[in-house]
This record gives structure tokens, C-alpha cells and sequence, in this order.
């Protein structure tokens, strides 16, 4: 499948899964939901960190710890945002907005992935 294809996979898992959640609300979903979400984090966490090392090169490090970073703090984000969102708009919108960002994220890779496809910088 290649770096590409699988990470844009892995998103759009996670893309599905909260969209799922804003339309399908029931506990049956969310069970669901987090089954498929986590297949797309699984995928996108086990792809990246070698993307990150081979076109980073000698900055792969501190590109790593931005990365472990971002993660952290769109958790962070999320789980204190959520509870807001549930109160203003409900719940299903506080679980399901997540795509949003998602779907700006696989726009961004799709867009990086193929204009980088085969550059990998010199160590």
C-alpha cells in the first residue's frame, strides 16, 4: 500500500469514525466507532514515525518530539474542548466534530505526500 496510501487510510478511518459518532449516537456505535478510530491511529502511529525519520534526516529528533507533542496536545485539546461543545451543542456534535480536523488533516497530507513523494534529505 506505501507510506501515502496508508496513512491517508489510517485518516481517513479516524475521519469515518467521528463522523460516524455525529450521525449514530448509541452505545453500540461508540464501541464501534473507537474499534475503527483506533485501527486508523494504529496505522497512522506505526507509518509516520518513519516517514518523520527518513525525510527529517539529522533533524528527525526534534521532528519526533514535535510530533509526540502535536499528539499530546490535540488529546489535550480535544478532551477539554469535547465537554464544551457537549454542553453547548450536544454530545453527538462533541464526539462527531473530530472530522473536521481530520478531513483538513488528510487534505494537508494528501497535499504534502504527493508533492514530496520520493525526496528524501541527506543526513
Amino acid at each position: 500500500m506505501g507510506e501515502r496510501a496508508g496513512i491517508a487510510s489510517g485518516v481517513v478511518l479516524i475521519l469515518l469514525a467521528c463522523l460516524a459518532r455525529w450521525v449514530w449516537p448509541q452505545a453500540v456505535a461508540l464501541v464501534l466507532t473507537a474499534i475503527i478510530g483506533g485501527v486508523g491511529i494504529a496505522i497512522d502511529q506505526a507509518l509516520m514515525p518513519g516517514v518523520i525519520r527518513r525525510r527529517a534526516g539529522v533533524h528527525s529528533g526534534r521532528q519526533m518530539g514535535f510530533y509526540s507533542t502535536a499528539i499530546m496536545g490535540g488529546a489535550l485539546i480535544s478532551s477539554t474542548a469535547c465537554a464544551w461543545i457537549g454542553q453547548v451543542w450536544g454530545w453527538p456534535t462533541a464526539l462527531g466534530i473530530w472530522a473536521l480536523p481530520a478531513l483538513l488533516g488528510l487534505g494537508i497530507w494528501l497535499l504534502v505526500a504527493q508533492g514530496s513523494q520520493g525526496i528524501v534529505r541527506s543526513v
